[in-house]
């Protein structure tokens, strides 16, 4: 065991939610220690941001170092399995500017430039370093981590942060860890290359197919680079489980399942057509869950840490990123204005975008709710159909009232069918029938 070491904060993960918190903290004049697991760069998944990620990135000052190496994301596309309906959703309808078009990212560079940013701003850094076990005493919270040398270093702290992703150190050591109900689902995905992809990919269009049984799942294409596609397959438990019961004789049941539902959707395929895998297939089970304590007097978890729901509004860089803002700004007043109720007031706002998020996730898997229309259901552009645009765009913040009753309506089903008929008027000039955003 080596000597103690000590610091003001101390962050468990160095993934995007933990680099953005390092840089404001230390930028605010806090000595930080990151305690990172992995060597960075390192392989993620998550590859697609939304537009709200652009300010952010901007006021980190790495805004053109993702800007070099991202791939440009206009808009958002859903569509069913055959690719016969579908939405696209185009973030230049909502949003002015540069900002209108987001990006898709290389997970490994992108969390690199984040966490190397943090170094430059100030804070320490050390990799490949487990932690293990957490003390929390009067004045201060003490941190044991396994070094790569199998070496034990402890660091005492004022305060810990915790963005161990889906690690969920705290929670798990506090047991405060709970599934979310009915959302048991597991997601298989890898990369793809592709000589000749089709326009919207090269465009940059993300595309989600979702089955015309949503509980049968949905997948995602992420064009990554101009030849390299993230193509992910999201199932609930119950369906692979039937899967694997037919397919008893199956070797690699991963794959087996994962191609199979690839082949059931027309578009995926003519998607891949002259595609090929490029790394092994990874996968994701059971990750929907929350944190039923997110923060006290010496703790708080930022993104992943706290809470996950579902990838499919590619949320979860944004969630964490901005969770990070608002949390160093109150850390602040907590820590050099003694303002006891700061992360209480922030954790409102966090949570309250978490609840907005899931009511939007809950409507995608509802059987009367479908993103890629329906006989011209939310077509256009000018009704109320703009509010889903922005909260595709990131707006889970600012105006959680506004959206939050929208949801309520739309379970009235004359609210409901008055949504529709308003959605439905001039869909056919509406770029929503496109399938680009150029």
């Amino acid at each position: 065991m080596k000597k103690a070491t000590k610091t003001d904060i101390l962050i468990i993960g160095g993934g995007p939610a933990g680099a953005t918190a390092a840089t404001l903290l230390a930028q605010k004049g806090f000595q930080v220690q990151v305690v990172e697991k992995a060597k960075f760069p390192r392989a993620h998944v998550g590859e697609s941001l939304i537009p709200f990620c652009y300010g952010l990135l901007n006021e980190l000052g790495v805004l053109e170092q993702v800007q070099a190496m991202a791939f440009p994301k206009p808009g958002v596309r859903f569509t069913n399995e055959s690719g016969e309906r579908y939405s696209t959703y185009c973030f230049a309808n909502v949003i002015e500017g540069p900002e209108k078009i987001s990006f898709h990212v290389d997970r490994a560079n992108f969390d690199k430039i984040l966490l190397d940013n943090a170094k430059e701003k100030g804070a320490q850094v050390l990799e490949e370093a487990m932690a293990k076990d957490i003390r929390f005493e009067k004045n201060r919270v003490s941190l044991d981590v396994e070094l790569s040398n199998k070496d034990l270093q402890t660091f005492n702290a004022q305060f810990i942060i915790d963005a161990s992703g889906q690690n969920t150190f705290l929670a798990k050591k506090m047991r405060t860890r709970k599934k979310y109900e009915h959302m048991d689902r597991t997601a298989f995905y890898t990369h793809w290359h592709i000589e000749d992809p089709m326009e919207e990919l090269k465009e940059g269009i993300q595309q989600l197919i979702s089955f015309e049984n949503k509980d049968k799942g949905w997948i995602w294409v992420v064009p990554i680079k101009k030849q390299r596609l993230s193509v992910g397959v999201v199932l609930n438990n119950a369906s692979i489980r039937a899967w694997k019961k037919e397919n008893p004789t199956t070797e690699d049941w991963m794959q087996g399942v994962y191609l199979d539902t690839l082949h059931k959707s027309k578009q995926c395929m003519e998607i891949l057509e002259h595609a090929s895998i490029e790394h092994k297939l990874a996968t994701t089970g059971n990750y929907s869950y929350y944190s039923e304590v997110k923060y006290g007097e010496r703790f708080c978890m930022i993104g992943d840490a706290g809470t996950f729901i579902d990838p499919i509004f590619s949320t979860g860089v944004f969630l964490g990123m901005k969770s990070a803002f608002i949390v160093a700004d109150a850390l602040e007043k907590q820590l050099n204005k003694f303002d006891n109720q700061a992360l209480a007031t922030v954790y409102e706002d966090i949570n309250g975008a978490y609840v907005l998020i899931k009511k939007l996730i809950d409507n995608f898997y509802s059987k009367s709710f479908n993103f890629y229309g329906s006989d011209g259901e939310f077509q256009n552009n000018d009704s109320a159909i703009r509010l889903l645009h922005f909260m595709l765009s990131g707006d889970f913040f600012e105006k959680q009232a506004t959206y939050n009753e929208f949801f309520e309506k739309l379970k009235n089903p004359v609210f409901f069918k008055r949504y529709q008929k308003m959605a439905f008027k001039d869909h056919h000039e509406s770029v929503f029938t496109r399938r680009t955003c150029n």
